[in-house]
């Protein structure tokens, strides 16, 4: 593979240094090749990192006990593969001042629970920060569909 790769590569940076050969202006042709090839290098790890973004994303389904204390989420990612943990961050939002124990659960596609996770959180109003919740090792990251948030009774 790495082979038929380097060929790609190679026939692409062709390609492109005949592109920017047409174009009227003073540069080299090295400038104006080396200027396409960062574009199209650029877009592609834009591409690639959004990719990696939608992959680590997870659903999160927040309890009316979280909402009542004023607290919002937004955006939700499993931690990567090479973090050697198993579970999320997730980004919460603060209305008011709260402090609490957390719950977040996870469910397997039947809605079944697989695990679980406890953190306590302390927020002043108007206050926004990424909360970790690690779950055991043994955790089966794949078969997670979603993952709860509710307070945790005493």
């Amino acid at each position: 593979m790495g082979k038929y790769f380097k060929v790609i590569m190679i026939g692409f940076a062709m390609a492109t240094s005949l592109v920017a050969c047409t174009s009227n202006d003073d540069r080299t042709l090295s400038e104006k090749a080396g200027e396409k090839i960062g574009k199209t290098v650029t877009g592609i790890g834009k591409g690639i990192g959004e990719g990696i973004d939608q992959q680590l994303e997870v659903e999160v389904e927040m309890s009316e006990a979280m909402s009542a204390l004023g607290m919002e989420k937004t955006v939700a990612k499993r931690f990567g593969v090479a973090a050697l943990k198993k579970g999320y961050t997730v980004y919460m939002i603060a209305n008011k001042p709260t402090t609490a124990k957390v719950i977040s659960k996870a469910l397997n596609d039947r809605g079944m629970e697989i695990g679980r996770s406890v953190q306590e959180i302390s927020f002043e109003a108007d206050e926004a920060k990424y909360i970790d919740f690690k779950f055991e090792k043994q955790l089966d990251m794949p078969s997670v569909a979603k993952f709860t948030l509710d307070v945790k009774a005493e």
